[in-house]
């Protein structure tokens, strides 16, 4: 289970210099060392909302460590060379993201795939977290009572509509799946949320996006 950093740091854009394709796809990159070693974290977003980071150490012109956060989400999660495990791979990962914050190379911007709906008492926003492998694909939902001015995050992994067993036990989790099943029937119906293969992804939205009071952004880092 994925836990605290992400409260902190839901999806990561991480950027000092950049590039864009005719195809819309942009490319990042941010160098940065640990304990006298020099990485990189280099980013791919697509126009159609996937993105990744790859943390990168080079010797010359080889790649000696390549490691991907398939989705953005502060998370490495697939070796692809090197010797190295993703919990050490993780470790020069939020390093880099906090050196980064540090040198206040960031900004905030909108997730590419949240569906805000908002009442009198609450704020309920489902984001779709979309990356290269569909198996690390997820989606938040995010609860925001403006009284207590307190959040719950909880997540559908499988995107099947149905929130993780994880929080079966809590008392509210009847509440909180109903909720659910409410603000994605309410997503369908406003045409912001669609049905993929079995799983329920937000659409795309551009700068009209409605903003949220919840911690729903990406990192941009500039």
């Amino acid at each position: 289970m994925k836990t605290s950093i992400l409260s902190l740091l839901p999806l990561l854009l991480l950027l000092i210099s950049c590039g864009t394709t005719k195809t819309g796809t942009e490319s990042t990159l941010f160098e940065f060392q640990v304990e006298d070693e020099t990485y990189q974290i280099i980013g791919i977003n697509t126009s159609d909302g996937e993105a990744v980071n790859d943390l990168v150490q080079r010797e010359g012109r080889e790649v000696t460590i390549w490691v991907r956060d398939s989705n953005q989400d502060g998370f490495m999660d697939l070796v692809l060379r090197g010797n190295i495990t993703l919990e050490e791979a993780n470790q020069i990962y939020h390093q880099g993201i906090r050196i980064a914050a540090e040198m206040g190379k960031y900004q905030q911007k909108e997730y590419p795939r949240s569906y805000l709906y908002d009442t009198d008492q609450y704020t309920f926003t489902i984001i779709s977290v979309m990356g290269s492998r569909s198996e690390v694909n997820y989606n938040q939902f995010l609860i925001y009572s403006k009284q207590e001015l307190q959040e719950v995050r909880l997540y559908d992994r499988d995107m099947d509509g149905v929130l993780d067993s994880y929080y079966e036990d809590d008392p509210e989790y009847t509440t909180w799946q109903e909720q659910y099943r409410k603000t994605l029937d309410r997503g369908i119906a406003d045409q912001r949320i669609e049905r993929r293969d079995g799983r329920y992804v937000v659409k795309l939205r551009g700068s009209s996006m409605q903003p949220s009071p919840v911690s729903g952004t990406i990192f941009r880092f500039n």
